[in-house]
This record gives structure tokens, sequence and C-alpha cells, in this order.
């Protein structure tokens, strides 16, 4: 094994230096620097020059600019703060940053040093070091490090009784805890996950360094995990990321798996009746299998020294539906008259112009069948002119709607752009004759051009799909189950209107999906729930009420036998 050492420089005995840190803030010391340069061998775990990566066996050697910081407290001169030190890999030497930075150490006089890894300057006394891990460990920084190596704090501390210019030896330790993650099974898929994530963990800590005390700082936060990059085989990816130590409570959220099974996403728990605990300078693993049993999470036994074992749990995933819609939550939606005026992500109020027969308002619930507070609900007034044989005000989905607009471009690879609605109405027809209320959806492009929509997913899919308008009857009440129609954001309708003499999409149960959809059409969408029952020479005055809550919308993958 080669061991890693700052040889001496050819430096003067003494010179004038103040303390390794430069911050304006630090005492200046205008003494002499007494001694000779220092030399440290730098170890970890009684021995091993390595340090934890993202390679499958744990550890690698230290890379080319590696920094550690080392506080020298003794001799009689001021303690010597924060000295960075830079690992060359070509002389396979720990050097200074600068010939000032450099420790110098007094024959006979008795010296405690406290280091760690990775350097920061913000770290000013050796009691309280903040050394935070990163929230995105996937990435990978200039110069090698990721961002995963970057949050691996390694501590030491060793005293000298006497120097005698001998070597320094500084054995390193983990300061935090790895977690690592092996996921397995037949649908993962070829690339695997496409994100991995570990939840509610605490990231921030501050770190006595001369008692090697933690203490986390802030609230939790998910982390992204790091792959570890040429473990994939056999369907099989390995996942790590560095946090603070920390239980875990039982029952709650862990971890969660993006991308697989044909574009599904799921996330795993804790077991309800234990916590778990991330323990300093240990790792834990979980195993999360995807395949053709449901997918679980096993929490394995094993004994890789210096980690010690956890026994083996196993629990069941559950799926992660990804929501497009957001609940409303307010008291008052906000009018928009055109689609220009749908600027940000929510539910509108769209009325192309006043006194357009509709009144759009919100309602409070408290329903036991019902996940929201509030119901959304349009009342529409249409009236006959038997004058010229018209409606006065008639309703469509341009003129009075309950409208959600979200922003943001819509993803189609992985579900071939077709996604599931579900939400619960009620509605009544007041009028001469007997109606039946109905819903009818209507779903606009970014292009305002009519994307597929109907209550059976075979209508908008196919050779010849079908279809810009779906439409569902309701009753007085609200049903138990919810209702379900289906969008596909891969196909718009976009016809020539001979009338017009212009492009324009139809908005219809018939209206052909004639056209792929492009960017400008998946950057939003804009959803509308409207009513049609308008009057007629045998109802002069219908009066339609629509009322729509627990609205959701999230990619629809088809279960394969």
């Amino acid at each position: 094994m080669k061991t890693l050492k700052h040889l001496a420089l050819c430096l003067a005995a003494a010179f004038i230096a103040t303390g390794c840190s430069n911050d304006e803030n630090e005492p200046v010391n205008n003494a002499v620097k007494k001694g000779t340069p220092a030399t440290f061998n730098m170890t970890i775990s009684n021995g091993a020059n390595t340090r934890t990566s993202t390679n499958s066996g744990r550890v690698i050697t230290w890379r080319a600019g590696d920094e550690v910081g080392i506080f020298a407290i003794g001799g009689s001169g001021e303690p010597q703060i924060n000295c960075k030190y830079v690992y060359n890999a070509e002389t396979l030497m720990w050097e200074a940053k600068t010939l000032d930075n450099g420790i110098m150490l007094e024959e006979g006089a008795n010296y405690t040093f406290y280091a760690y890894y990775p350097y920061t300057d913000n770290v000013k006394a050796a009691k309280a070091a903040i050394l935070n891990v990163y929230s995105n460990q996937s990435i990978t920084q200039e110069g090698g490090n990721s961002n995963y190596d970057l949050s691996d704090v390694l501590l030491s501390q060793s005293t000298v009784d006497s120097y005698n210019n001998g070597e320094i030896t500084l054995n390193y330790t983990h300061a935090y805890a790895m977690v690592e993650v092996l996921i397995a099974g037949d649908k993962i898929g070829e690339d695997g996950p496409s994100q991995v994530v570990l939840k509610n963990v605490v990231t921030d800590a501050s770190i006595d360094l001369t008692t090697q005390e933690i203490n986390t700082l802030g609230a939790p936060q998910d982390v992204i995990m790091a792959r570890v990059e040429g473990d994939e085989n056999n369907n099989t990816f390995l996942y790590r990321a560095i946090v603070p130590a920390q239980k875990m409570t039982k029952g709650s959220t862990l971890l969660e798996v993006y991308g697989v099974n044909g574009g599904k996403n799921y996330t795993f728990k804790a077991p309800e009746n234990k916590d778990i605990a991330y323990d300093k300078g240990k790792f834990f693993r979980m195993e999360v299998m995807i395949g053709e049993v449901e997918a679980g999470i096993k929490f394995p036994g094993g004994n890789i020294d210096p980690w010690e074992s956890t026994p083996g749990v196993n629990l069941e995933g559950e799926e992660i539906k990804v929501q497009l819609i957001k609940e409303f939550t307010g008291n008052d939606l906000t009018v928009a008259a055109k689609v220009s005026d749908l600027t940000e992500e929510g539910w509108y109020a769209f009325q192309n112009k006043a006194d357009n027969g509709g009144v759009i308002s919100v309602d409070n619930l408290s329903e036991a069948t019902i996940d929201w507070n509030k119901s959304l609900k349009l009342v529409f007034t249409s009236t006959w002119n038997n004058e010229t044989n018209k409606a006065i005000t008639s309703n469509s989905y341009y003129v009075s709607a309950i409208n959600y607009t979200h922003i943001g471009p819509i993803e189609i690879e992985s579900t071939n752009g077709l996604y599931k609605i579900t939400f619960k109405a009620k509605g009544t027809v007041t009028a001469t004759t007997s109606i039946k209320s109905k819903c009818n959806i209507a779903c606009v492009s970014g292009k305002e051009r009519g994307f597929g929509i109907h209550t059976s997913a075979n209508t908008i899919t196919g050779n010849t799909p079908k279809s810009t308008m779906a439409g569902v009857e309701l009753t007085s009440e609200w049903p138990e189950a919810e209702y379900t129609v289906f969008v596909n954001f891969s196909k718009v309708n976009w016809e020539m209107d001979n009338n017009k003499k212009e492009m324009v999409s139809k908005y219809s149960g018939t209206a052909d999906l004639n056209t792929p959809s492009e960017t400008d059409d998946l950057s939003k969408f804009h959803l509308r729930f409207y009513t049609t029952t308008n009057a007629n020479k045998d109802n002069l005055n219908t009066v339609s009420t629509l009322e729509i809550t627990d609205v959701k919308m999230e990619p629809y993958v088809e279960e394969k036998n």
C-alpha cells in the first residue's frame, strides 16, 4: 500500500506569517511562525489510503486536487487555523496551498491536530465546522469528483507529545452515513431508473472537530442519489448517497424510484413497526425489486467492515401517480377572457365576455367520499329567440368553462402521449322538457389546437384516432365512483374550414386526430369543463348546473399481462 505524504518543502526554518485562515475576522497573528514544515501521512480507517467513492467496491484512492483542512493547536505560537492541503497525484504528495499556508512545528512542543475533508474556506473555528452534503449527488464536477464524493465528510484527530520532526499520521474516518440502494428486477428496463431519490433527510450539519460531535441543522429535504457507473448487469443498478446520521421514523417515506416498468414511478416506506437508522460511519443498504412480483424493498443483513449488519425486512412498494393538476384550495377563481390571459398554472373561470350566460363560482365541501374541500360550479342560462329561430346565449368550450391551465412541457415518450383524467361531478338541468345533465370536456393545446380526448382510450389511439370532446352524463348527487376520460397529447385535430378558408381545430366526438403534436402544442394545456345543454324551440329557457371536484390527471400505462 502506498503512503500518501506531504513532504517537507525547502522552506526557511521560520518566516513571518499569520494563521492559515486569512479571514479578516480571525485574530491577526504577527508573531514569527517557528519550526519546520510539517510532514503528514494521511490514511483512512487505520491504514487504508482510500475513501468512499462511486464504485462497486465502495473505495478509491485520493484524486488529484482533493483538498483537506487542518488545524494545528500547540507550540508557542497562535493556533494554525484551517490550513489547506492539496493532493498532488503526480508526486503523491500533500502540499500546502501557499507557502504561508503551511503548518510549521517546533521541535519538542506538544500539538493537537484536527482535520477534515473536503476543505471549505468557510470553516473558521474547529468547534463549529458547517459541512453540508449536496442535495443532488448525481452531478460530477470538474476534476472528476462527484457531488456524492464531496458529500463524504471525513474527520481526523491526532495528538503529538514532544514533536521530534517525524511525520504526523492523520487517520480519517467517515463522519456521515452512506445509504446504498440496489435496484433489480425484470421490469426495470434496459437503461434502469431515470432517477432515484432519498426522501426526507437532513442534509446540513455542524461538527465540533475537537470532539467530533455532530448536530444536524435545518429541515429535511430530498437527495438525488448517485448512480454507480459500470455496475449494471442482469437488470441491476446501484445508487448511493451520503447524509448526516439520523433516524427515519416508522412508516415514513424512504425512497422514490422514477422511470421504470414502462414509465412508472414507485415509493417505498419504512416498516410500520420500527424506525430506520442511518448511522455515522456505517452504510445502510436497501434492495428494491421491481419485477414479476409486486415492487418491494428489502433491508438485507451484511457485515462489511467498518459497516455493521442490519436485519432484513421486506416491504411492498407503491406506485407514485404523477399529477398534472393541482387541487383548488382558494375562495375565488381568476377570470380569463382569452387564452393569452392563461399565463400561470392553476384554475380559472374562463368567460369570453361579460353577460355570456355563465356564472362560475366556488363552493365549500365536506363530503366523506370526496378528497377536496372545494368544488367548482358553472351555472349557464341559455335563452331561445323565436324571431331569429336561434339561441340568444349558448355555451361551448370557448364561451363559459371551468378551466385548468398546466404550464410546462408535457412528457409523451413513456406513455405515447396517453394520460388519464379522473373527477367527480354532478349536475342538473331546468327546462320545459326533461333533459339529462351532461359534462363536456375539451383539452386545448399550447398552439390553441384540440388534443384528442374521449371516455375510451381506444377511440383516441390506433390507426384512425378521433374525438376532441368527451362527454359524461351526470346525476344530481355526487357519485361514489369517479368519472374517467383519456387524453392523447400526441395528436391534435387540424383541418381546413371551408367557410373561414383557414386551418382550425374542430371540437366534437368525430373530429379526426390527423396531426402530430408539435413542441408548442406540448408547452401547456388548457383543460375545459363546460355544459352544452342549450335552449331550443321546445325549451325556450334552460339553466344548466355543473359542479366538479377531485380532478386528477396522470400518465396512463395500460397494464400488460
